[in-house]
């Protein structure tokens, strides 16, 4: 059990050290001691002690049992065989958390958070073990139309504690040190991997697929990952036909909804992504609205400056359903040598994709680029999924707050695959706090609402009738309000808020011309 990290969600709870003593029933000398011990420390503690930590977590609806180790979802060590037949094992006790109601592309989603395409989702018992710990919205690992090996040697190396987050505004950007996880060198951090997309054949993955479809609960959506295949010395048009096969086999195998990843510098050879060339996706989206599948597609896209971010929308809107940003940003990784920094993935210049911590600011400018796009051209049939930059609860909710529909998660399972109970619990705070902020604004918008009426009688005048009138209709304005604020509570930011008593007067009004007359 980590008890360091649940003494400072217990200290965040109680807002500072002292309240929490008091909770505790410990000096103000032994809380210090204790935020300020190391782990191996905190491990020694009086079980005593141990258990009043733990009353004190279930007291606030925290789940000390979770507050673990979990399994490793992936052993960078081990072989890519090796990884894909091991079984995680669910934890012994998973805590119920609420409903966050989520609307996507048509499904209802328990909540808007889960994982992106990764070889952590590409399998069904991986698949299993993340939608039973907070996960309702999944992509199953991208695939191909016909059988990929994975890049011989190291395929994931962790990025050094001193790497600095990527510029959204730079035209060039730095190698990044990499090494073995620990000391130095940490999946918090960020990672860099270089897989090259393996895929099993089709009917290999169609059956794992499949699978992992009834691993699914109510409440939750599986997408299928898929991205074509083509030869060096073939014309374009290979990758287009190819594109089209593997979505075809992807609807085949059951997915409802595909994600095409175009934004992969393995695509096809494109050192930079297929995002990068409008034209060659454009070419692929029109020959797939020909096939006009029974699913609905998602492009899966890398950064894009604002400007040919906002060309690729308005070009590729009228043939997809969303997008998902950002991929992996490629770059070159550097490790330590025998005498200086050598290049960590064979040859110099050789590219790998860094996700985590370092391209946050490149995820926040794209998925906020994103949203006002879709606003301003009144695209709001679009999804948008933020998929990159997330390693702590936190930036969970940042991206939704920007406007995001829903974020998913790779490198965070990466250290702890417990991470989606974590954001589960943050998001139940953060909707209990709303909550009982919403109970403010409703009485506050009470009492505008109340002025807004006797504002109205004294203006319009008119006797009993009409002071009738006008009740009856603002009575039904303030219940269409409420009923809207009560259903958008969970939006947080988005939500209804209170009319002014100007709003309110003019709603009335709309209300009393459009009522027939007594």
């Amino acid at each position: 059990m980590r008890l360091g990290e649940l003494l400072q969600r217990l200290k965040k709870h109680y807002n500072s050290a002292d309240r929490l003593r008091l909770r505790l029933h410990v000096s103000e000398k032994t809380i210090h001691t204790w935020l300020h011990k190391s782990e191996e420390e905190l491990q020694r503690l009086q079980p005593d002690h141990v258990e009043a930590i733990k009353r004190a977590a279930r007291d606030i609806g925290l789940a000390p049992e979770l507050e673990v180790d979990g399994p490793q979802l992936w052993n960078a060590h081990l072989p890519y065989a090796a990884n894909i037949s091991y079984e995680p094992l669910l934890p012994a006790e998973v805590p119920t958390f609420r409903t966050h109601r989520t609307e996507f592309l048509g499904y209802a989603l328990n909540s808007p958070f889960g994982a992106s395409s990764s070889v952590l989702t590409s399998t069904p018992h991986r698949i299993r073990f993340l939608a039973r710990t907070g996960c309702d919205l999944i992509s199953f690992v991208t695939v191909r139309s016909s059988e990929r090996d994975p890049h011989p040697g190291r395929n994931v190396l962790f990025c050094a504690e001193s790497t600095l987050p990527l510029d959204p505004r730079a035209r060039k950007h730095p190698s990044i040190e990499v090494g073995d996880e620990g000391g130095r060198y940490r999946s918090t951090f960020g990672m860099m991997n270089r897989f090259g997309i393996p895929s099993p054949p089709p009917e290999v993955w169609k059956a794992r697929f499949n699978t992992a479809r009834l691993e699914m609960l109510a409440g939750q959506l599986l997408i299928l990952s898929v991205t074509g295949s083509s030869r060096p010395n073939e014309p374009f048009s290979a990758l287009v036909k190819d594109f089209v096969r593997v979505t075809k086999l992807g609807v085949e195998a059951g997915a409802s909804v595909l994600e095409l990843n175009v934004g992969n510098h393995n695509t096809s050879g494109r050192e930079d992504g297929l995002h990068l060339d409008l034209e060659s996706t454009l070419e692929i989206c029109r020959e797939l609205a020909k096939e006009r599948l029974n699913a609905k597609i998602i492009l899966k896209i890398g950064f894009m400056q604002t400007e040919p971010l906002k060309r690729f929308i308005l070009e590729t809107a009228p043939y997809v359903h969303g997008y998902s940003a950002i991929n992996t940003f490629p770059s070159a990784g550097l490790q330590k040598g025998q005498l200086e920094l050598e290049p960590a993935f064979g040859k110099p210049g050789v590219r790998a994709g860094v996700s985590g911590a370092p391209i946050q600011r490149l995820s926040l400018h794209c998925i906020s680029d994103l949203v006002e796009i879709r606003s301003a051209e009144r695209l709001n049939n679009i999804g948008i999924i933020a998929a990159s930059g997330v390693v702590s609860p936190e930036n969970v909710k940042t991206l939704l707050d920007l406007g995001a529909d829903a974020v998913q998660a790779t490198t965070a399972f990466w250290s702890d695959s417990y991470f989606g109970l974590k954001v589960r619990q943050y998001l139940d705070e953060e909707l209990q706090h709303r909550e009982s902020s919403a109970d403010h604004e409703r009485e506050e918008a009470r009492v505008l609402w109340s002025r807004a009426v006797q504002e109205l009688e004294k203006e319009v005048g008119g006797g009993t009738a009409v002071a009738e009138e006008i009740n009856r209709a603002g009575l039904a304005v303030f219940l269409e309000w409420d009923r809207n604020h009560e259903d958008t509570i969970s939006l947080g930011p988005r939500r209804a808020l209170a009319p002014s008593v100007r709003d309110f007067k003019e709603r009335i009004r709309d209300r009393m011309r459009r009522s027939p007359r007594r």
